[in-house]
């Protein structure tokens, strides 16, 4: 991970997956960025690193690097968003 320091991968049930040294998965922060940017359209994107920093406690060196993770991976990232946000869906809709 030369290339992306900061980031690990972590084995898991459906195989390897980017996580940030001492913080969340990437694809965990950039779910975050797209629902908030969903949420509040509007907003400069400053605005928007800040209200994720502060809803998700994931610190601004740690949303960047994972940004620039998914820059380079973007099609590994959005099918862990898509099956992270269909995993949620499932679980609101058995509640």
């Amino acid at each position: 991970m030369d290339v992306h320091p900061g980031v690990i991968l972590r084995d898991g049930p459906a195989g390897p997956r980017a996580v940030i040294v001492g913080g969340p998965d990437v694809h965990e922060v950039i779910g975050a960025m797209r629902a908030t940017r969903q949420a509040e359209p509007g907003i400069s994107a400053d605005e928007l690193l800040l209200l994720v920093s502060e809803n998700t406690g994931v610190d601004l060196d740690h949303i960047h690097v994972a940004i620039a993770y998914c820059a380079d991976f973007p099609d590994e990232i959005d099918a862990l968003v898509l099956e992270a946000e269909g995993a949620e869906q499932a679980m609101l809709r058995a509640i």
